[in-house]
């Protein structure tokens, strides 16, 4: 469920943008869940249409910055066993915790922050 915009990522048809990385797209090919990282290492492929295990790699979404710059916000990434599905946003108050490991609100757990996305149009 799409619950809005919680920043802005670079494009991933334009050249990367300094100080950012790659943030990869997968879909789960038995519950259509998506998935989003910096680190192809989590699934072991970057390769737009490989499919490992249950995770096709759909390639890059775009571009997320490493570390938090001017006017960015960090993008917390959770996860739930009950529902298999992954949360991101850039209010930890959401889910309520940002302790690594804990379990906060509607069963997620902080698995930490995915990168920094740009908070205003300025970036």
């Amino acid at each position: 469920m799409c619950e809005g915009n919680v920043g802005k990522i670079y494009n991933s048809t334009d050249s990367q943008p300094p100080l950012t990385m790659p943030f990869y797209r997968y879909c789960n090919t038995k519950n259509a869940q998506h998935f989003y990282t910096t680190n192809g290492q989590e699934i072991r492929t970057i390769v737009a249409g490989t499919v490992v295990g249950n995770w096709k790699c759909e390639g890059i979404a775009g571009y997320i910055y490493s570390t938090s710059q001017p006017n960015t916000a960090p993008l917390y990434r959770y996860y739930a066993s009950r529902h298999d599905a992954h949360f991101y946003t850039t209010n930890a108050n959401e889910i309520g915790t940002t302790t690594s490991g804990a379990i906060g609100n509607y069963g997620y757990k902080f698995e930490g922050i995915a990168g920094y996305v740009v908070t205003t149009s300025s970036g």
